[in-house]
């Protein structure tokens, strides 16, 4: 199975803060699954790993959008402190905050 998505930096944002939402208003179904940190991680040093050997120009990029990553789903947890129209830019799911 092929599963790709072209997300600029914005978007990937937007979808991470999202999945950060997500996991603040779902965290009892969350004990059943485990946290996501460790498979996170996991999955950065095999995309590091996969780069170095493959496309070791794209290493900045991946760093960047690693970064986006964390800090969108770090402020969608906390997305109760931010005010709804904030929410709403930040959200790919602007409908959502009606």
């Amino acid at each position: 199975v092929y599963h790709s998505h072209n997300y600029s930096f914005s978007a990937e944002f937007s979808r991470y803060f999202d999945t950060g939402v997500f996991h603040a208003q779902q965290s009892s179904l969350l004990v059943g699954f485990g946290k996501a940190g460790r498979e996170g991680l996991r999955f950065v040093w095999s995309e590091v790993r996969y780069l170095t050997q493959q496309a070791p120009w794209r290493l900045p990029e991946a760093a960047c959008r690693t970064v986006i990553k964390l800090l969108a789903f770090r402020l969608g947890k906390k997305h109760a402190w931010l005010p709804t129209a904030m929410r709403r830019r930040l959200s790919m799911s602007r409908g959502y905050w009606l």
